[in-house]
């Protein structure tokens, strides 16, 4: 997982400031995505207090993924800032 840790790879309860401060923890492991998708959670939790909301990580699947599928993202991501 980004942090170490197993924390995103089992189911648990959390609390919408716990989750959000750990998420704040691990943006840099991916910041196209994680801070605007922080600021999303943060509106919704302002316009809907007692929603109740549910999280699902992508991560728990990267490890296992065939080297060709990482790869291609990869270059893909290469051709598409120019690199090549």
């Amino acid at each position: 997982s980004p942090n170490g840790t197993n924390n995103y790879y089992i189911m648990k309860k959390n609390t919408p400031e716990t989750f959000l401060n750990e998420l704040k923890q691990i943006s840099a492991y991916d910041p196209d995505h994680l801070p605007e998708e922080i600021k999303l959670i943060e509106m919704f939790n302002a316009y809907y207090p007692k929603l109740i909301r549910m999280a699902c990580f992508d991560i728990c699947f990267h490890p296992l993924m065939p080297t060709v599928g990482t790869q291609q993202f990869a270059l893909l991501k290469l051709k598409r800032n120019a690199i090549f």
